[in-house]
Protein backbone atom coordinates (compact mmCIF):
# COMPACT_ATOMS: atom_id res chain seq x y z
CA UNK A 1 0.00 0.00 0.00
CA UNK A 2 2.77 2.45 0.95
CA UNK A 3 4.70 1.78 -2.24
CA UNK A 4 1.60 2.40 -4.38
CA UNK A 5 1.08 5.79 -2.74
CA UNK A 6 4.77 6.71 -2.93
CA UNK A 7 4.92 5.68 -6.59
CA UNK A 8 1.95 7.97 -7.27
CA UNK A 9 3.72 10.81 -5.43
CA UNK A 10 6.88 10.24 -7.48
CA UNK A 11 4.92 10.30 -10.75
CA UNK A 12 3.20 13.49 -9.67
CA UNK A 13 6.56 15.13 -8.92
CA UNK A 14 7.91 14.03 -12.32
CA UNK A 15 4.81 15.49 -13.97
CA UNK A 16 5.35 18.75 -12.06
CA UNK A 17 8.96 19.01 -13.21
CA UNK A 18 7.97 18.24 -16.80
CA UNK A 19 5.14 20.77 -16.65
CA UNK A 20 7.51 23.43 -15.33
CA UNK A 21 10.08 22.73 -18.04
CA UNK A 22 7.36 22.91 -20.70
CA UNK A 23 6.07 26.31 -19.60
CA UNK A 24 6.76 29.16 -22.04
CA UNK A 25 10.15 30.83 -21.65
CA UNK A 26 8.34 34.15 -21.25
CA UNK A 27 6.96 33.05 -17.85
CA UNK A 28 9.11 34.07 -14.92
CA UNK A 29 10.20 32.12 -11.87
CA UNK A 30 6.88 32.67 -10.11
CA UNK A 31 4.35 32.40 -12.92
CA UNK A 32 5.82 29.24 -14.47
CA UNK A 33 5.87 27.10 -11.30
CA UNK A 34 2.43 28.40 -10.32
CA UNK A 35 1.00 27.28 -13.65
CA UNK A 36 2.86 23.97 -13.42
CA UNK A 37 1.42 23.27 -9.95
CA UNK A 38 -2.09 24.06 -11.17
CA UNK A 39 -1.72 21.88 -14.27
CA UNK A 40 -0.47 18.88 -12.30
CA UNK A 41 -3.09 19.34 -9.57
CA UNK A 42 -5.96 18.97 -12.03
CA UNK A 43 -7.81 15.69 -11.54
CA UNK A 44 -10.38 14.54 -14.08
CA UNK A 45 -13.77 13.75 -12.51
CA UNK A 46 -13.42 10.05 -13.47
CA UNK A 47 -10.12 9.83 -11.55
CA UNK A 48 -11.11 11.72 -8.40
CA UNK A 49 -12.24 8.69 -6.37
CA UNK A 50 -8.89 6.95 -6.93
CA UNK A 51 -6.88 10.10 -6.17
CA UNK A 52 -9.00 10.74 -3.09
CA UNK A 53 -8.30 7.22 -1.87
CA UNK A 54 -4.54 7.64 -2.40
CA UNK A 55 -4.63 11.05 -0.71
CA UNK A 56 -6.54 9.59 2.24
CA UNK A 57 -3.95 6.85 2.71
CA UNK A 58 -1.18 9.43 2.61
CA UNK A 59 -2.96 11.74 5.04
CA UNK A 60 -3.74 8.99 7.56
CA UNK A 61 -0.26 7.47 7.86
CA UNK A 62 2.19 9.75 9.66
CA UNK A 63 5.20 7.55 8.81
CA UNK A 64 4.14 7.44 5.17
CA UNK A 65 3.56 11.21 5.15
CA UNK A 66 7.05 11.76 6.59
CA UNK A 67 8.62 9.46 4.00
CA UNK A 68 6.77 11.17 1.15
CA UNK A 69 7.84 14.59 2.44
CA UNK A 70 11.45 13.46 2.70
CA UNK A 71 11.41 12.20 -0.87
CA UNK A 72 9.76 15.39 -2.07
CA UNK A 73 12.36 17.58 -0.37
CA UNK A 74 15.17 15.54 -1.89
CA UNK A 75 13.65 16.00 -5.35
CA UNK A 76 13.09 19.75 -5.00
CA UNK A 77 16.62 20.56 -6.23
CA UNK A 78 15.58 20.10 -9.86
CA UNK A 79 12.61 22.44 -9.37
CA UNK A 80 14.80 24.97 -7.57
CA UNK A 81 17.31 24.92 -10.43
CA UNK A 82 14.61 25.54 -13.02
CA UNK A 83 13.03 28.34 -10.98
CA UNK A 84 16.44 29.93 -10.40
CA UNK A 85 17.08 30.01 -14.16
CA UNK A 86 13.73 31.70 -14.72
CA UNK A 87 14.50 34.22 -11.97
CA UNK A 88 17.93 34.85 -13.48
CA UNK A 89 19.75 33.86 -10.28
CA UNK A 90 22.14 31.08 -9.24
CA UNK A 91 20.56 27.83 -8.08
CA UNK A 92 21.81 28.47 -4.54
CA UNK A 93 19.92 31.77 -4.35
CA UNK A 94 17.35 31.68 -1.52
CA UNK A 95 14.68 33.28 -3.71
CA UNK A 96 14.41 30.15 -5.87
CA UNK A 97 14.16 27.93 -2.77
CA UNK A 98 11.50 30.16 -1.24
CA UNK A 99 9.35 30.03 -4.38
CA UNK A 100 9.56 26.23 -4.61
CA UNK A 101 9.07 25.55 -0.90
CA UNK A 102 6.25 28.08 -0.47
CA UNK A 103 4.34 26.89 -3.51
CA UNK A 104 4.91 23.26 -2.59
CA UNK A 105 3.63 23.84 0.95
CA UNK A 106 0.52 25.59 -0.36
CA UNK A 107 -0.14 22.83 -2.89
CA UNK A 108 0.24 20.07 -0.29
CA UNK A 109 -1.90 21.89 2.26
CA UNK A 110 -4.70 22.54 -0.20
CA UNK A 111 -4.56 18.99 -1.52
CA UNK A 112 -5.00 17.74 2.05
CA UNK A 113 -7.91 20.14 2.50
CA UNK A 114 -9.44 18.70 -0.68
CA UNK A 115 -9.05 15.17 0.75
CA UNK A 116 -10.56 16.29 4.07
CA UNK A 117 -13.47 17.79 2.11
CA UNK A 118 -14.13 14.37 0.52
CA UNK A 119 -12.75 15.36 -2.86
CA UNK A 120 -15.31 18.00 -3.74
CA UNK A 121 -14.49 19.68 -7.02
CA UNK A 122 -11.12 19.82 -8.70
CA UNK A 123 -8.15 20.19 -6.33
CA UNK A 124 -6.50 22.42 -8.93
CA UNK A 125 -9.11 25.12 -8.25
CA UNK A 126 -8.28 25.14 -4.53
CA UNK A 127 -4.57 25.15 -5.20
CA UNK A 128 -4.89 27.93 -7.76
CA UNK A 129 -6.83 30.13 -5.34
CA UNK A 130 -4.32 29.54 -2.54
CA UNK A 131 -1.33 30.18 -4.79
CA UNK A 132 -3.00 33.41 -5.86
CA UNK A 133 -2.97 34.52 -2.23
CA UNK A 134 0.82 34.26 -2.03
CA UNK A 135 1.71 35.11 -5.61
CA UNK A 136 2.03 38.86 -5.08
CA UNK A 137 4.51 38.37 -2.26
CA UNK A 138 6.52 35.83 -4.22
CA UNK A 139 6.62 38.05 -7.30
CA UNK A 140 8.65 40.50 -5.21
CA UNK A 141 11.43 37.90 -5.21
CA UNK A 142 11.93 38.47 -8.91
CA UNK A 143 12.84 42.10 -8.21
CA UNK A 144 16.25 43.19 -6.96
CA UNK A 145 16.52 42.69 -3.22
CA UNK A 146 15.79 45.97 -1.46
CA UNK A 147 17.64 46.70 1.72
CA UNK A 148 15.87 48.51 4.49
CA UNK A 149 17.51 51.75 5.44
CA UNK A 150 19.56 51.55 8.61
CA UNK A 151 20.22 47.83 8.29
Amino acid sequence: KDEVVLAYERRLHERLLTALRNRPASEDGVEAPREAYIATAHVEPADRAKVLLLGGILTEGSALRARALGERLAEDQALIGDVARRLGVKSGDPRARVVVVAMGAVAVTEFRAWVDDNGKGDPAARISAALGMIENGLSQLGSPVRRRSGK
